[in-house]
Formats: C-alpha cells, structure tokens, sequence
C-alpha cells in the first residue's frame, strides 16, 4: 500500500529526527549555507509546518551534502545503527515502553531497554511520550 503524503512527510521527519546528528556534522563541514538550510528545514519541522515542499528541500541538502536519500525513502536511516544494517531489527531484548514523538509531527516510535534512557527527539529536543497504549 502506498503512504499518503502526509505518512511520508512524517516519516522524512522521522527519519532526520533519528540521524540529525550525523546530518548536522555533514552539514557544519558542508559550509554556513548548508548549516543554515539545515537549521531552517528543523525550524520548521519543530513547529509542525513540514510539507511536499519541506520534503523536496530535505532531498536536496541530504544529497548535496552526499547522503543516500534514495535509502531513507526506502525506509533505511542515513546511519548504519541497526543490526546488521537492517532497519527494525534489534538485539532481541525484553521491551519495556514504548515512546513516540512528543509533538507527533514525525513517526518514530522507540523502544527503552530496561535500564536504559529516556529516548529523545532531536528535533525539538525533548523526551519522547510513552506510547498511549503503554499507559
């Protein structure tokens, strides 16, 4: 089934939320142009106002600043963190809550490992929310 817009605007967001460190690094060494689009596309992804236009944008400065979009549209994350390379696989520990995105302007969902923190939301910056359903 093919996303709605709307489903693969949040994952775009998702997807920068989860490797914004490692775009910002690519970004800082890409010159001040690069780190100023940067910032304005988080600005406006915080305040909610991503959209087709804020998604082409992304596209743009990912692939100036030599990262494999075409992968992140696939659903893979600009980082090599996952198991094995695979996106969703994990180390097979016991889940303890679930976490989604504070502001619910993306579609992350994580899990905490026992003892582990509180997962957070590059993007604005502040813990994810347990998940609705963990409550």
């Amino acid at each position: 089934m093919t996303p709605s817009p709307a489903e693969t605007i949040r994952h775009w967001v998702e997807l920068l939320c989860r490797d914004l460190a490692l775009v910002r690094d690519r970004a800082a060494a890409g010159g001040q142009s690069s780190a100023s689009a940067l910032a304005a596309l988080v600005e406006a992804a915080a305040a909610g106002r991503a959209d087709a236009a804020w998604v082409t944008e992304l596209v743009e400065l990912l692939r100036g600043l030599g990262i494999p979009a075409a992968q992140a549209h696939r659903g893979w994350p600009f980082s090599d963190r996952a198991v094995g390379g695979l996106p969703g696989l994990d180390d097979g520990s016991p889940a303890m809550d679930r976490y989604v995105c504070p502001q619910q302007i993306c579609s992350r969902r994580e899990v905490r490992r026992p003892g582990g923190s509180v997962p957070r939301c590059a993007i604005v910056g502040a813990s994810l929310a347990v998940h609705e359903d963990d409550r």
